[in-house]
């Protein structure tokens, strides 16, 4: 009777064990099942603090780009949802947008070089562009190097439009690095995009909006004259919209970032092309929060974009560095 009792009490305990252990196992099918499969795009916006390093284009509004491009491209997979979920420590952690202005009328570093004309150096956590290059090489090496940036450094180079004080300083420049890809309008003359391929540098011609990395997109071109080509940055605290000369308008520019990318503009910086004084106000209704006119704005449009933004007026010129802390 009582080997009896001791076999039927291992018998109930076996059979617990296996209960407990299909329960388990059970329980896991179940709740990896919700995970594994792919996830209906409306659920993608969820993920957007852990996937992206800064707030992304809606997902419901493509606009012609495609959908692999707004994610981080070695994680995406359209099969996997656990493949979204890429580790915080390997996203960018407090990363900087940094503005340089390396080329201005306007003068910020007593020790550097002014004249006629616009350069600037975007550095973002996927690399660094130059904004334009000024009129003249020798200018524009010359402050880069005072600021500490090797040409070499420079992997895109994107010029707004064709005028001498915007793309003069690119032959000199691809002289020291022909190890960059160029985009310009595809306005461009045959002589600038043979200059380009003389050097040994590629080019790209911009006519439609066009995303160039990660975080940085070109307006299209739109017409002037000149036809011209803007910069958007999308960071975590909005859209940095930089102009050479602004010759379509500033608030038609800025209006198209933000309809592009549907995003607020937290700051503009660059040449205005001597607007009216009405700006200023139209500025406000844009919703635009910081501003940094520069090169061709006008004294007197900066003297009123001053007098309304305050705090929020950045005094702009060659040797300024703006850092925009970028993070998650």
């Amino acid at each position: 009777m009582g080997k009896r009792f001791i076999n039927d009490r291992i018998t109930l305990v076996r059979i617990t064990l296996i209960f407990t252990f299909l329960m388990v196992v059970g329980g896991s099918v179940w709740i990896l099942g919700k995970t594994k499969d792919s996830a209906p795009l409306r659920e993608f916006p969820k993920l957007e603090k852990v996937i992206f390093s800064r707030p992304a284009p809606p997902l419901t509004e493509l606009r012609g780009i495609h959908l692999k491009s707004l994610f981080w491209e070695a994680k995406f997979s359209s099969s996997k949802r656990c493949d979204l979920l890429v580790p915080r420590s390997q996203l960018p952690q407090d990363a900087e947008i940094v503005l340089t202005c390396v080329y201005d009328n306007y003068q910020i570093k007593p020790d550097l070089q002014t004249d006629w004309g616009f350069a600037c150096v975007i550095h973002t956590p996927q690399g660094e562009l130059l904004f334009d290059t000024g009129g003249k090489a020798n200018i524009l090496l010359s402050n880069m190097n005072k600021m500490g940036i090797e040409p070499g450094s420079i992997s895109l180079v994107f010029i707004s439009h064709v005028h001498g004080d915007h793309l003069g300083g690119l032959p000199g420049f691809l002289k020291k690095n022909n190890q960059v890809t160029v985009f310009i309008p595809h306005t461009f003359p045959a002589s600038v995009k043979e200059m380009i391929k003389a050097r040994g540098a590629k080019y790209v011609e911009i006519s439609e909006r066009r995303k160039i990395t990660d975080s940085i997109y070109s307006t299209g071109v739109l017409s002037g004259p000149p036809s011209e080509q803007s910069l958007i940055i999308n960071t975590h605290k909005g859209l940095v919209v930089v102009t050479g000369c602004a010759h379509p308008g500033i608030c038609r520019i800025v209006k198209r970032a933000k309809d592009l990318l549907d995003q607020e503009v937290y700051l503009v910086v660059g040449g205005f092309h001597h607007p009216p004084l009405e700006v200023v106000q139209e500025f406000r209704k844009l919703g635009v929060k910081k501003v940094a006119p520069s090169h061709c704005t006008g004294d007197q449009v900066r003297e009123a974009f001053r007098r309304e933004y305050g705090q929020d007026f950045i005094e702009f010129g060659v040797g300024k560095i703006i850092r925009i802390k970028d993070t998650l």
